[in-house]
């Protein structure tokens, strides 16, 4: 039994050792120029070798090219598409021992690859066989054969792929430390596993693809991949018809999340943590128009929130084109909002996206039955958005507004030298009916209101664009009934402060019948004032006020003075003592000394008005408290702030 295990250790031995011996002797190198012949002839481009075909000698040998290099189209921007500082290829030993050199498995390290497309959307990945010139037969050695491919394994470190875009000459780059290609021969699928990078964003994938040569036959290509990308598990299901030409698309794409935070990276701008989020569709190509595609059925489900419809995505142009018609039952925004504490600005100061305004163009059409934003809720809202060259139109904006009618545009255009973004509204509500208001729910009855907000600004930010704003602001309030509340019960809204007047009776929930009502502001670099703009005329009493809002600081300084109607009588003193406004928008608060503080209000809403200009000297505070008209005076305050804005 020993003697048998000697003898075959021994045998073993004299069969490595021939082995080795053959492999050492063999001359690669022989096999050169019919391998640049053969894949010049297959690809119709340059191939170079640089360095010596030598065997690397180890369990698997495997033969190893150094500094070996795939030419680019003759249109191509760069000489090579495909270089690969070291390729490694491995054989086959069985077949090797037969005098047959079978590579079974690829390994390239550090290849570099480099797509793109000229003007008209040709890649340069779509190659065709070499052809042969009468005259100039392709030379038949006949010395030696090529050696077979069967292909099981193919990996790739330390990878770079580009992308150059001929149409717009934007370059995308994709860091790929590693890609493994294993399947068991033939027709059979690959199963992929990938790892890359995008801008430090790490991207996983693993699935199974087609064959290798299904792909460079052009053949169609099934896929079937799930992965995630920086927080964003994403699957892909389907198939390509062409897939060298990307046409022939019917892939069906999942994304789900988390939270709407995790594509902050992928954007590049912060997203509120709000979640889960799910996305599905169907991509397709559009036959016959080259780089669109479109995404049908489109279903996004955020929070709660359905959104449903189309997208189309054209990218044959120096911008991507996005034209969207999306509709959704009921969207609830609330989620979205910040909520400010009472130390907390209200306007925010982040950067306004402007660059995004430029990267890209929009045509999109948005149905909703209901949105629900923080103390609003609009019904059978209808918004469309347009985007083009850098100006972003909201155009046409409608929908319910507590019965009423609201309509209008918002207009926005990026500004590049300045760094700023220029914005324009102009908004308008009609037929309103205040009590149907969250904050004013059962402090107002009837009281159809129509309401005007013309504004224009510039700046960086939200708070930039507000310190500079410059407008008009108009509420008219019709007849109804109001509540005999005071404002310390009022919501924190402006204008609810000032909707919720007093009345003289004792009787807190009483109410009182309402003849009119007028909020008017005057808007001039930032600072909204009013003189004897805000006004109401009730069967008890009249109210008249004014003062300044400023929106740089977003602090408050309004008056407003109720005094009683002929035959009322005494006891209305009392109520002066609530109706000043103060603190700032995200914490009203009501303050005393009112009588004071109502002659410097109208004195500071008529400095801002008339410049600096002393209108008020006298006796215009006394009149302000004999006006037997206040919803006719503060109308005319906003005619003449208007007609002195145009002059």
């Amino acid at each position: 039994m020993t003697r048998t295990i000697k003898y075959t250790a021994v045998f073993i031995l004299a069969i490595v050792t021939l082995l080795v011996g053959f492999l050492l002797t063999l001359d690669l190198n022989r096999y050169k120029d019919d391998i640049v012949q053969a894949v010049e002839s297959r690809t119709g481009r340059k191939v170079s070798i640089e360095g010596k075909i030598r065997l690397g000698i180890s369990l698997v040998p495997a033969v190893v090219i150094k500094h070996a290099s795939l030419g680019n189209v003759s249109w191509g921007s760069r000489k090579a598409m495909l270089s690969v500082r070291r390729f490694e290829a491995g054989i086959d030993l069985l077949a090797l021992l037969g005098g047959e050199v079978r590579i079974n498995h690829f390994v390239l390290l550090q290849p570099e690859l480099y797509l793109e497309t000229d003007r008209r959307g040709h890649g340069n990945w779509i190659m065709k066989p070499a052809t042969v010139r009468k005259g100039n037969p392709v030379e038949n050695r006949g010395a030696v054969t090529p050696p077979s491919l069967d292909v099981n394994r193919i990996l790739l470190e330390d990878a770079t792929v580009t992308y150059r875009d001929g149409r717009t000459g934007i370059i995308r780059s994709l860091h790929v430390p590693r890609l493994s290609l294993v399947t068991k021969g033939g027709d059979a699928p690959v199963r992929l596993k990938l790892g890359a990078e995008y801008k430090k964003i790490p991207l996983r994938l693993r699935g199974t693809i087609d064959s290798l040569d299904a792909l460079l036959q052009n053949r169609p290509y099934s896929v079937n991949l799930w992965g995630q990308v920086d927080g964003v598990d994403m699957a892909l299901t389907g198939k390509l018809q062409r897939p060298l030409e990307a046409e022939g698309i019917n892939v069906g794409l999942r994304l789900s999340m988390h939270s709407l935070s995790s594509l902050s990276g992928l954007l590049h701008t912060p997203l509120p943590h709000i979640g889960p989020v799910t996305m599905t569709t169907l991509l397709t190509d559009v036959p016959d128009l080259r780089g669109v595609y479109q995404l049908q059925p489109f279903k996004l489900r955020l929070n709660r929130n359905d959104i449903k419809g189309t997208v189309r995505l054209d990218m044959s142009g120096r911008r991507p084109v996005v034209k969207a018609s999306l509709a959704s039952g009921r969207l609830d925004l609330r989620p979205f909002q910040t909520r400010h504490s009472r130390n907390e600005r209200l306007f925010s100061s982040k950067l306004l996206p402007r660059g995004l305004l430029r990267k890209l163009e929009a045509d999109m059409d948005f149905k909703a039955g209901e949105v629900i934003i923080r103390h609003l809720s609009l019904q059978d809202l209808r918004l469309g958005l347009q985007l083009h060259g850098g100006r972003l139109r909201l155009s046409p904006l409608t929908a319910k507004l507590a019965n009423g009618n609201l309509s209008g545009e918002v207009l926005a255009r990026g500004r590049s030298r300045f760094r700023t973004v220029d914005v324009y509204a102009n908004l308008r509500v009609k037929g309103m009916k205040p009590g149907l208001l969250p904050k004013l729910k059962g402090k107002i009855r009837g009281g159809s209101t129509d309401i005007t907000l013309t504004a224009s600004g510039r700046g960086a930010s939200v708070a930039s664009v507000m310190a500079g704003l410059n407008g008009d602001f108009l509420a008219r309030v019709g007849k109804g009934k109001v509540q005999s509340s005071s404002l310390e019960k009022a919501g924190g809204d402006l204008i609810m402060h000032t909707l919720a007047l007093l009345s003289p009776e004792k009787n807190k929930d009483a109410m009182s019948d309402l003849q009119c009502g007028v909020i008017a502001f005057h808007v001039k670099k930032g600072l909204a004032g009013s003189d004897k703009g805000i006004a109401m005329e009730t069967s008890g009493i009249n109210a008249v006020g004014g003062g300044t809002v400023n929106l740089a600081t977003e602090e408050l300084d309004l008056g407003l003075h109720p005094y009683a109607r002929k035959g009322l009588g005494a006891g209305v003193g009392r109520l002066a003592e609530v109706v000043r406004l103060g603190g700032t928008l995200s914490d009203p608060q009501p303050k005393g000394d009112t009588l004071a503080a109502m002659k410097t209000a109208v004195t500071v809403g008529a400095a801002v008005f008339t410049g600096g200009l002393s209108l008020l000297a006298g006796g215009l505070y006394n009149l302000a408290t004999t006006d037997n008209n206040p919803c006719a005076t503060a109308l005319a305050f906003a005619k003449n702030a208007k007609s002195a804005k145009h002059r």
